[in-house]
């Protein structure tokens, strides 16, 4: 309980105000507690190697010692420890980084002992602190003034919730909270930042060491959003849409389909008419393979579809030359199909059997160049 004056009123406390991020790096680096924000709410951050820091921690909180999320400011920071101690994400895990780091999200990578006790070295930490014995905790934070924070300290950040887990929005609310708590004396530092309107905590995210994922909790971001932007987009682009690249697109639907990738698979023509079905010889091509083409409606390509491809794999080099007037920021990865520089020649007006060895070729190069990409897996000895 709070102390109180002579009078029965409850003790003024301190006032606590927001320093610039070098000097609250400086009471980090002496030992002290600094109030912060980061995209979610605002935390309690300290010096990840420090015991007596962690021991003051804990003891404002009023909690046992758990594992805490270590806060760092960029992915590559991640990428780069994560390679030093011979560990890599998967494509999926890697593009869930790319897409939503920074930014609230909680991520817990499963390692291997030698691999998680390889990284507390490194870190200079102690078993636990960061680490859950199987899972290194990690935030990439977004926020500008806690991830100035971060780049301030020379050494690693973790940061807890505020006392009885308040989620302050804003930089007076956190001081309300610590206030209500009688915490206010022990902070020898504080970041101020822009309110959140959310007020809500981070999304966790587990990355296990099969390369797969899930959401273990939502948070500012729902288990949807996440795997929305966890899928990947390969697309497949010709001139109509109704021909060459509906045909990869059924092709290379099936092969993900039984690899069990999250992959989305799409198609779209340069100079298409919108809403007109596959050919019939297109259709009877690729079902000759064992393969069905699901209901086709054609499609134009957009700047939009080109933003969320991964990489667009065209049947020509002029397919791929107005693709790229789509993308002017180079930001897409397009290819020709055939790595040769080789042309898949339209069959529109052909005999059923050019349909029939065109959907053949494609299949070997659909299959070739997605394993190439890392979007299927290597085929083992047996397969092969």
């Amino acid at each position: 309980m709070p102390p109180r004056s002579q009078h029965g009123s409850r003790k003024r406390s301190p006032v606590l105000r927001p320093v610039p991020s070098d000097v609250a790096a400086e009471s980090l680096a002496k030992g002290g507690v600094v109030l912060a924000p980061t995209e979610s709410v605002f935390g309690l951050a300290v010096d990840a190697r420090s015991e007596p820091a962690l021991h003051a921690l804990w003891a404002l909180k009023g909690s046992k010692p758990a594992p805490l999320a270590w806060h760092i400011a960029r992915p590559t920071t991640l990428l780069e420890q994560l390679g030093n101690v011979g560990y890599a994400l998967s494509l999926t895990q890697r593009r869930i980084v790319d897409r939503l780091t920074p930014g609230p999200l909680l991520l817990a990578i499963e390692l291997d002992p030698e691999q998680l006790g390889q990284l507390r070295e490194t870190l200079g930490v102690q078993a636990g602190v960061l680490d859950d014995g199987t899972h290194l905790l990690v935030r990439i934070v977004s926020q500008p003034a806690g991830s100035s924070l971060i780049a301030a300290f020379d050494g690693p950040i973790v940061m807890a919730s505020l006392p009885t887990n308040a989620s302050a929005r804003d930089f007076a609310g956190a001081v309300r909270a610590l206030d209500d708590a009688g915490a206010i004396e022990r902070i020898a530092a504080a970041v101020d930042g822009p309110p959140n309107p959310k007020g809500m905590g981070s999304t966790a995210v587990n990355f296990a060491r099969d390369g797969s994922f899930s959401v273990t909790r939502e948070g500012v971001y729902e288990r949807r959003f996440v795997e929305k932007h966890a899928r990947q987009l390969v697309l497949f682009v010709c001139s109509g849409n109704t021909c060459r690249s509906p045909m990869a697109e059924a092709i290379a639907r099936e092969l993900v389909k039984e690899s069990g990738a999250a992959i989305e698979v799409g198609s779209a023509g340069v100079f298409a008419s919108m809403g007109n079905q596959a050919t019939s010889e297109a259709v009877h091509a690729v079902r000759a393979l064992g393969i069905p083409m699901h209901r086709h409606s054609s499609r134009n390509l957009t700047r939009d579809l080109m933003r969320q491809a991964d990489v667009v794999f065209a049947m020509t080099a002029a397919h791929a030359e107005a693709a790229r007037r789509f993308d002017p920021d180079g930001a897409t990865v397009i290819h020709l199909l055939d790595p040769s520089g080789r042309e898949i020649d339209d069959p529109i007006g052909q005999p059923q059997g050019v349909y029939d060895e065109t959907a053949q070729l494609m299949r070997r190069l659909i299959e070739a160049r997605m394993i190439e990409f890392g979007f299927l897996p290597k085929p083992t000895a047996q397969e092969s």
